[in-house]
């Protein structure tokens, strides 16, 4: 694991729970803090301390994100394995919202995936729902305008309570990187 001085530019999904201006892990039952640094803990068990600090090598703990903002598509739906306790099931909403956060203190870096100790929102993106028509249907007319509405207003309010900006889909990873290192995986990087 690496402790990196300069922090990392990390891209990802959340569910989003209609009416609820929070911020769901998509494989966790974890919330993103509004407005304050997450930090990873590795939850082995929900009775027993962390065996371990988060991130780890031989454990699937941390903070997880992709290194390019298109990687978040490939992220839902997203199948728990193994029973574990922490994961959750599939979002009943289906839907969800994607953007990007800092990564940053002990981290491991792949070629699709960064892992890393502490994280933080920059930003949501203004794309519409891309996970929607996958929730049950390959239809995408089976998302009823009054969801398609209502997902806006909760991505506004969570905005707010997070204090971070909604930026285009097309220039979020731009943005991004005016705080952070992108890896080598993103469009901009090198």
């Amino acid at each position: 694991m690496d402790e990196i001085s300069t922090p990392i530019v990390g891209f990802r999904c959340w569910v989003l729970e209609l009416g609820r201006p929070v911020l769901k892990s998509v494989a966790m039952r974890y919330e993103w803090p509004a407005g304050q640094v997450a930090e990873a803990h590795c939850m082995c068990s929900p009775h027993e301390p962390a065996k371990h600090p988060a991130p780890d090598e031989r454990c699937r703990c941390g903070l997880h994100a992709r290194t390019t903002l298109d990687g978040c598509t490939e992220e839902y739906p997203y199948y728990p394995v193994h029973g574990y306790w922490a994961y959750r099931s599939a979002p009943t909403s289906g839907l969800m919202a994607m953007g990007a956060v800092l990564m940053w203190g002990g981290t491991l870096r792949g070629k699709r995936v960064i892992r890393a100790q502490y994280s933080r929102v920059l930003c949501l993106t203004e794309k519409p729902d891309l996970w929607a028509p996958r929730s049950g249907s390959n239809d995408p007319s089976a998302v009823s305008a009054e969801n398609v509405a209502s997902r806006d207003e909760t991505l506004h309010a969570i905005c707010e309570i997070y204090g971070v900006p909604l930026v285009p889909y097309a220039v979020a990873t731009r943005y991004a990187a005016e705080f952070g290192d992108l890896t080598e995986g993103s469009d901009l990087a090198a």
